[in-house]
C-alpha cells in the first residue's frame, strides 16, 4: 500500500505540473492586458508599464514565466494577486474556509438523503414507490444547478421570506440552508440511485438468501450485510463530490454571493488575474488527489474481499 502511495504522489506532482502548464497556455491566449488590472486601469506612462510588466516577469517569453512560476511554487510560494495586490495564499486562506464549511454541509445533506433514498427503493424495488423515485432522482439530475438556486431563492428567499438569500451575513445556519441544499441536490440524486442500484445487486446474491433463511430480520439483513458491500461505489461518488464541493461550487457561490473560493475564482477569471485563478485551481486539484487517495484505500474497509486476498492498492 505504500508503494502505491508513494506512486501516486508522484503522479499527482506530474498532474500539477500538467495543471499549471495548461492554465498559462490558455492565460497567453486570452485577450486583454493582465497589466491594466494590476495599475486599476489608470493611464500610465509607457515606462510605468514597462515597469509594471518588468516586476511581475510579463515582459519575458512565456517559458521563462513559467519557469518563475514553478520555481516559486516549489517553495510554496503562489504569488500576489494582481486584482487584490495581496498574496494568493492570504486570500485563499481568507476565502476557502467558507468554502469548505458549505461544502461539508452539503456532503453531508447528499449523503444522507442520497444513501436513505437510495436504501428505501432498493427494499421497494419494482413498486410504486421505487418507480416515483426514479423518475424524481432522474428529473433532479436534469436541472442545471443554477436554475434549482435561483428557484429556491425565489420561493424560499423573495416569496415567503424565511431564508436569506444572499452572503453570509452572520454566519448563522440560515444562510447555509439554501446554498447547501442546492449544491447537495444533484448530486444526492447521483448517490441515491448508485446506492439503490448497488443495493439491489447485493440483495440477490446467495449469502443474502442464507441470512434471511436464517431467520434474520431484514433491518439487519440490510443494514448489517448488504448495505457494507453495496457502499463502495457510493463512497467513490461521495469522494470526488467532497473534492469537488470543498474546493468551492463555482456557480453556486455565484448565484448566492457566497465569500468562498469559488466566487473568487470567478471573479478572478472575469479580471485576468492570473495568479489567484492558478492559486485556487491548483488547491482544487490537490484537494481532489487527496480526497480520491483516501477513498481509495478505503476501499480495504468495505470490502474485505482485498485484505484477505492480500490486495495492493
Amino acid at each position: 500500500m505504500w508503494l502505491y502511495i508513494v506512486r501516486r504522489i508522484a503522479q499527482s506532482i506530474l498532474v500539477i505540473i500538467g495543471v499549471t502548464l495548461v492554465l498559462f497556455a490558455l492565460f497567453y491566449i486570452l485577450p486583454g492586458d493582465p497589466v491594466r488590472v494590476l495599475t486599476g486601469n489608470r493611464h500610465l506612462s509607457a515606462t510605468a508599464l514597462a515597469n509594471a510588466r518588468h516586476n511581475f516577469h510579463l515582459d519575458q517569453p512565456l517559458y521563462l514565466q513559467y519557469f518563475y512560476y514553478l520555481k516559486d511554487l516549489a517553495q510554496g510560494n503562489l504569488g500576489e494577486s494582481f486584482r487584490y495586490h495581496r498574496p494568493v495564499v492570504d486570500i485563499l486562506r481568507e476565502y476557502y474556509p467558507n468554502s469548505m464549511r458549505l461544502g461539508l454541509v452539503a456532503v453531508v445533506l447528499e449523503a444522507v438523503i442520497g444513501i436513505f433514498a437510495g436504501i428505501l427503493a432498493a427494499v421497494k424495488k419494482s413498486s410504486f414507490a421505487d418507480n416515483l423515485f426514479i423518475v424524481a432522482t432522474s428529473l433532479m439530475i436534469s436541472i442545471p444547478v443554477f436554475w434549482l438556486g435561483m428557484l429556491l431563492q425565489i420561493f424560499f428567499g423573495v416569496k415567503l421570506h424565511w431564508l436569506p438569500v444572499s452572503g453570509l451575513g452572520d454566519g448563522g445556519w440560515r444562510y447555509y440552508v439554501l446554498p447547501a441544499l442546492t449544491l447537495a441536490a444533484v448530486y444526492a440524486a447521483f448517490i441515491a440511485q448508485t446506492t439503490r442500484a448497488g443495493l439491489v445487486k447485493v440483495l440477490n446474491e446467495n449469502y443474502i438468501r442464507t441470512a434471511r433463511a436464517a431467520g434474520l430480520s431484514e433491518f439487519k439483513v440490510v443494514g448489517k450485510y448488504a448495505l457494507k458491500n453495496a457502499m463502495a461505489p457510493v463512497v467513490t461518488l461521495l469522494g470526488l463530490d467532497l473534492g469537488a464541493l470543498m474546493g468551492g461550487a463555482v456557480a453556486v457561490e455565484v448565484i448566492f454571493n457566497w465569500p468562498g473560493i469559488g466566487n473568487q475564482l470567478f471573479l478572478a477569471i472575469q479580471a485576468r488575474d492570473r495568479p489567484l485563478v492558478m492559486g485556487a485551481v491548483l488547491t482544487l486539484v490537490l484537494i481532489f488527489i487527496i480526497v480520491n487517495l483516501l477513498v481509495d484505500i478505503s476501499y480495504l474497509f468495505f470490502d474485505p474481499r482485498l485484505r484477505s486476498s492480500g490486495y495492493e492498492l
